[in-house]
């Protein structure tokens, strides 16, 4: 926990002439630190987002602020000159220029801080429980990857290597618990979740490989992804019908768009979320699945091929066999990637999305009959 003072030091350095502020924070992220500062009412100052950017996971902080400032300037630069309303519509928040550098971040005490703008009257939730949500969300998506499309890709730096790429995830995994690393960790009173998990993945390799064909053809399209396009990272308006904007991008980079349409219809189409009370209630929702899809492809000039439709629910299964993959890694590591509030919460996350992995290929037939209506 951070003191008041030492806070408003920091949060001070992206406002002039502010003397109080009321700062608390944020849990929703997995990875960075993060605070809502809201400057005292008579100062007359708009509140904004505080974030401390988590080293462990960002070697080169200063690549994320550049990426965003990249998006940011190609964004604002095509929604002033478009005439279309959905273009005007969308909103990114600016990275706040700290008053003594001019740099949208500040150090202290090795620590990387960044400050943005707070978007009014705004709400996200972990859970979409909405079919209209489903499809204004994939619409929002979609006007993000129009819009980034001609960003010059080759200027993007990589935040984390290997990002989505499931093979390597699942190497990683296999040479951890190949190195002998788990016989000193006493695991008895969980041993049947452990071994359920074990002897999935053991069965299910083939998920991580699903897309080793078409990438290595580079038939996939490239683009800038923003690489967790999770529910919780769209922000609504406060009666929660319009998506306002898309937030949290750290780990936006150039990549295939394929897993940002795959990874956010796996989180929004989960109606339960990803800690549910009950795993075995989890399901993917076919009706909300349809939803996403005519909210994505009601973009017009929509950048996705006909071979990127054909691979879409097979990228479904190996995203959402991927992140699995990676919290039941976290948790055998000792959970030093995403954050939790209890030693057993990445190894219940792994185990929802391996059920929701299970309910999407129980009603395969359905998705590629859902999937091939909008060719």
């Amino acid at each position: 926990m951070y003191n008041v003072t030492y806070l408003t030091n920091i949060a001070s350095a992206f406002v002039k002439d502010a003397t109080y502020f009321k700062i608390e924070q944020l849990n929703k992220g997995f990875i960075n630190k993060t605070f809502i500062v809201r400057p005292s009412k008579i100062q007359d100052l708009n509140p904004f987002i505080l974030q401390r950017i988590n080293p462990v996971i960002f070697a080169k902080p200063i690549a994320l602020f550049n990426n965003y400032q990249l998006i940011h300037e190609s964004i604002n630069n095509k929604v002033i000159s478009s005439s279309l309303d959905t273009y005007r519509d969308f909103f990114l928040p600016s990275l706040l220029p700290n008053i003594y550098t001019k740099k949208p971040f500040i150090v202290i005490e090795d620590y990387y801080w960044r400050a943005l703008q707070y978007v009014p009257s705004s709400i996200n939730y972990d859970i979409i429980k909405e079919p209209d949500q489903v499809n204004k969300l994939l619409k929002h998506l979609a006007t993000f990857h129009l819009l980034t499309s001609q960003v010059d890709l080759d200027k993007f730096s990589v935040p984390i290597n290997n990002f989505h790429n499931t093979p390597f995830y699942l190497k990683e995994y296999y040479s951890f618990i190949n190195c002998n690393l788990l016989e000193n960790i006493d695991f008895s009173d969980y041993q049947s979740n452990l071994n359920y998990i074990f002897n999935y993945i053991d069965n299910n390799k083939s998920e991580a490989h699903l897309l080793d064909d078409p990438i290595r053809k580079n038939s996939l399209l490239l683009g800038v992804i923003h690489g967790d396009p999770k529910a919780s990272n769209f922000l609504f308006d406060s009666t929660g019908n319009n998506v306002l904007s898309l937030i949290d991008f750290d780990t936006c980079s150039s990549g295939i768009i394929l897993y940002d349409i795959a990874d956010c219809i796996r989180s929004t189409c989960n109606p339960l979320g990803e800690e549910p009370d009950e795993i075995n209630d989890v399901y993917f929702s076919l009706e909300f699945y349809e939803e996403a899809l005519k909210g994505y492809f009601s973009v017009s000039n929509c950048i996705l091929s006909e071979i990127d439709v054909t691979y879409l629910p097979l990228c479904l299964r190996s995203v959402t066999f991927e992140l699995a993959i990676r919290f039941f890694t976290d948790f055998l590591k000792g959970n030093l990637y995403f954050s939790v509030n209890h030693d057993l919460q990445n190894l219940y996350r792994a185990r929802v999305q391996l059920r929701l992995l299970e309910s999407i290929k129980s009603q395969w037939n359905d998705i590629i009959s859902l999937t091939n209506k909008i060719m």
